[in-house]
């Protein structure tokens, strides 16, 4: 599974970002867990 990668992720975009309520990042975000490598790139 490619769960273990959500919680760094979503640490960092809390830490960047403050969590929005409906935000399409949220979308954004589950749909991207489970390419890790693009999210490291766009970090």
């Amino acid at each position: 599974g490619f769960t273990y990668v959500a919680p760094s992720i979503l640490e960092e975009l809390n830490a960047r970002r403050p969590p929005r309520p409906r935000s399409p990042v949220r979308t954004f975000v589950r749909n991207t867990q489970v390419r890790p490598s693009f999210n490291v790139n766009n970090q």
